[in-house]
């Protein structure tokens, strides 16, 4: 017996984008929901990755600065602060790639291209997706003006 998907397994895999052109708001992760995109980044373990890389750069800078002092103040603020973002910057990418959900970022960005595109998807509020899979969508507010 196949287990049919409910609409709350949808996000989690890659979908085409007949599926999510039923409701792009399901698939929608909003860039600015801190808890959602972290989740979608990788979690607890891209945050440790960002941090780690952080501190790696940042002690690897601090280490080879007994070499090569700036000149001011001013420089050795830049240069830490610049040191520290990079880090935290490969750090991010690395746990991204080791943790990262990406069927459920490609999802949310074909649902935010969907939103854009046609301005009138954002009131859609279809439900039982799952019943769609296969099928075209054939909402007026998908047709070519």
């Amino acid at each position: 017996m196949v287990r049919q998907e409910t609409d709350q397994d949808l996000p989690f895999k890659i979908r085409p984008i007949q599926l999510v052109m039923h409701n792009p708001n399901f698939f929608w992760v909003h860039p600015l929901d801190t808890s959602k995109s972290i989740q979608v980044l990788g979690g607890a373990g891209f945050l440790f990755s960002a941090f780690a890389g952080a501190g790696i750069s940042l002690t690897y800078y601090k280490f080879n600065q007994a070499t090569s002092v700036p000149a001011t103040f001013y420089q050795n603020v830049f240069k830490t602060w610049g040191r520290l973002l990079f880090g935290l910057a490969i750090g991010g990418y690395v746990g991204y790639l080791r943790f990262g959900d990406r069927q459920r970022l490609h999802n949310a960005y074909t649902s935010y291209r969907l939103r854009r595109r046609y301005p009138g998807a954002i009131n859609i509020t279809e439900k039982d997706i799952w019943k769609h899979k296969g099928h075209k969508c054939h909402n007026h507010i998908y047709e070519f003006q």
